[in-house]
């Protein structure tokens, strides 16, 4: 149900049999594709048929799910053929979304935007979505308001709302977020990089970093970077040899 707005009319009757016939549509690919392919791998073109789908590819999707959710060991060349399409279906979709991410103007940037990008096209089975993610981040802001508040009750950060884009000039004000932002992560929640396991590929995924709290430097700083400007505080990444580093922009004053 959440692909639907509770706000539009949705005739049950039709989108049923919209959806049945996905179901059979999907059933019949992967049917046959463990009739044409032998191999462990599936070629590019063995898609081209996916690629010519009618109607709406969230009930073909849904379909596949469904084949992967069978009960036990059943059909399991089904399975492994259902799995294939699906990531097919979802890197195609997440890559088409990822270049119109990158062809965006110079003056939008969203560094957590493109970061879920990476983390959804590598994790295509995951249900990872950038409204998920940011309602996570919001919650921390939440905490480091709330720290903010015993150190600055007055704080212009304090009176922001979700989805301004201010900057706050004074350098104080600055330094009393960032230290309200370093008490909550790495004091309060036990944010840190992972010294013992760094090239785990877990370690890169924005999912994954809040959910074990922990990464390497270049997601722990787009987190970092994230929460620190939607509390006004202008931090810049700087691509360092061999390491990802952020720049405390100070301005004049700095």
């Amino acid at each position: 149900m959440k692909h639907y707005s509770p706000t539009d009319y949705v005739n049950w009757l039709e989108e049923y049999k919209v959806r049945q016939k996905a179901g059979l549509e999907a059933r019949k690919i992967v049917a046959s594709f463990s009739k044409r392919f032998f191999s462990e791998h599936v070629p590019c073109n063995g898609f081209s048929d996916i690629e010519n789908l009618e109607g709406p590819e969230i009930f073909f999707e849904d379909e596949l799910v469904c084949i992967l959710n069978m009960e036990g060991r059943k059909a399991l060349t089904w399975k492994y053929y259902a799995k294939k399409i699906l990531y097919y279906l979802r890197q195609q979709k997440i890559l088409n979304n990822l270049k119109a991410f990158l062809q965006q103007p110079d003056d939008y940037e969203s560094y957590l935007e493109g970061a879920v990008y990476i983390d959804q096209y590598c994790n295509p089975l995951s249900d990872i979505s950038l409204k998920d993610i940011q309602a996570q981040i919001d919650s921390i802001v939440e905490l480091v308001c709330k720290t903010l508040r015993g150190i600055n009750s007055r704080h212009p950060s304090l009176a922001f709302k979700a989805g301004e884009s201010s900057m706050i000039m004074e350098i104080e004000l600055q330094s009393q977020v960032l230290d309200a932002m370093n008490y909550v992560l790495y004091d309060q929640l036990k944010f840190k990089g992972n010294r013992m396991d760094y090239y785990n590929a877990l370690n890169l995924y924005m999912h994954q970093v809040l959910i074990r709290r922990t990464g390497i430097p270049i997601s722990m700083s787009l987190l970092y970077l994230t929460i620190a400007r939607q509390l006004g505080v202008p931090l810049e990444p700087v691509n360092f040899p061999s390491h990802f580093l952020l720049r405390w922009c100070q301005g004049a004053e700095g």
